[in-house]
């Protein structure tokens, strides 16, 4: 089954495994990163998914008045159309 956490500060490790993630879709991770990065600086959240401790799946929150706004959302290939 595959996990989800809701990251709030990201390890080097895991900022590889997401530039690696978004780069699979659109091919600008180090982007996506900083954009994930602005979000994190803004009380928002980065939901990553988990399989086999490998992140392959994530979504960011940006924090709008009393709701979150869900925006690039990313799946790796191999587990796109599973379930």
């Amino acid at each position: 089954p595959v996990m989800v956490t809701s990251e709030r500060q990201l390890t080097p490790e895991l900022q590889q495994g997401l530039v690696k993630l978004y780069d699979s879709e659109f091919s600008h991770g180090t982007e996506a990163l900083e954009k994930g990065q602005d979000v994190l600086a803004s009380h928002g959240a980065w939901y990553v998914g988990w399989f086999n401790g490998k992140a392959v799946a994530a979504i960011m929150a940006s924090p709008s008045a009393d709701n979150r706004l869900l925006h690039n959302i990313v799946v790796h290939p191999a587990n796109r159309g599973r379930g």
